[in-house]
C-alpha cells in the first residue's frame, strides 16, 4: 500500500483484516464446513500477510482471496493424507494385538523428531503446554519470561510440529 508511512505496515494489515477477515473467513467456513478451523485459518492468513515485504492495496484482495484458496486446497490435501494414515492404523490394527501400544509409541517418535528440531526453551514450553496442560500464563510465572513470548513459542512450536508431522506422513 502507497500510504505505509502514516499508518504503518502493521496499520495496513489491521485495516485489511477489518476490511476482509469476514469475508475470508466466511470462505473458510463455507469450504472447510467448521467454523473454528475458519477462525484458526483467517487468522494464520493474515499473520502471513505480515512477512510480505511489498503489499499494494490495488492487490491485496486478489492476494488474499488466492492465499486463502491455496490455503483450502493445503487443508484439503492434509485431510487426505490424515484419512490415508488412519486406514494404515486400521489395517495394522487388524493385524497387531496391541495396535494402540504401537501407535502411541509411533506418535511419540514423531513428536520427539519434532522436537530435537527446537530449541531446548521452545521444547521446553512445547511439553509444558501440550503435555503437561499449563497456561501460557502459567508458564510465563514458571520461566520468568513475558506471556506474549510463551505464546510466541508455543504459535511457532505447533508450526514447527505441524511442518515435521506433514513431513513424516
Amino acid at each position: 500500500m502507497r500510504n505505509e508511512t502514516k499508518y504503518g505496515r502493521k496499520g495496513i494489515i489491521s485495516a485489511l483484516y477489518e476490511k476482509y477477515a469476514a469475508k475470508t473467513k466466511a470462505y473458510f467456513g463455507a469450504c472447510l464446513h467448521n467454523e473454528m478451523v475458519a477462525e484458526d485459518l483467517t487468522q494464520d492468513l493474515f499473520l502471513r500477510l505480515l512477512s510480505i515485504d511489498v503489499l499494494d492495496e490495488s492487490t491485496a484482495k486478489g492476494l488474499i482471496f488466492t492465499m486463502a484458496k491455496r490455503m483450502v486446497v493445503d487443508k484439503a490435501r492434509q485431510y487426505m493424507h490424515e484419512q490415508s494414515a488412519i486406514r494404515h492404523y486400521h489395517e495394522m490394527s487388524t493385524r497387531t494385538t496391541s495396535f494402540s501400544d504401537n501407535v502411541v509409541d509411533m506418535l511419540s517418535q514423531y513428536e520427539q523428531g519434532g522436537l530435537q528440531s527446537m530449541t531446548r526453551r521452545r521444547a521446553q514450553i512445547y511439553l509444558m503446554y501440550f503435555r503437561e496442560g499449563k497456561t501460557a500464563s502459567e508458564i510465563s510465572g514458571l520461566l520468568h519470561i513475558e506471556k506474549r513470548t510463551v505464546e510466541s513459542h508455543i504459535y511457532m512450536s505447533r508450526q514447527i510440529m505441524q511442518r515435521h508431522l506433514h513431513n513424516v506422513v
